[in-house]
């Protein structure tokens, strides 16, 4: 038992990562601001919709959040990989930015109105 152990704790060392953690886990954080117009945003604290919910979605997670009266929001202990954050559905009028959550650390971002396609 205590081979495997200083082998765990040596591969840790070797990797960069803490003993007992996996490729996946950080402590990535990613908090911003959805640039809607204040009406948008109005519109969503007084009815309970699913387009209130913001999505984080890379290789490896999905995850959903709220996006808050003010259009603020924030995901904590995402997986340090290229997520795509879409806000407001997935519909013309959504809202999306790409992102890299830094391990230990908090990103911010702004999400834009996606272009329309011609």
């Amino acid at each position: 038992m205590k081979h495997l152990i200083l082998a765990a704790a040596a591969a840790a060392l070797v990797s960069g990562l803490p003993t007992g953690a996996s490729a996946q886990s950080s402590d990535a954080t990613v908090c911003g601001r959805v640039n809607a117009p204040a009406m948008k945003i109005f519109d969503l604290s007084t009815k309970l919709t699913p387009l209130n919910i913001i999505y984080a979605t890379s290789g490896t997670e999905s995850v959903e959040g709220r996006i808050n009266t003010d259009g603020s929001f924030c995901f904590k202990d995402l997986h340090a990989d290229l997520h795509t954050l879409t806000a407001f559905g997935d519909s013309p009028s959504a809202f999306r930015a790409t992102v890299m959550p830094v391990a230990g650390k908090t990103v911010f971002v702004w999400l834009s109105p996606i272009a329309p396609s011609s």
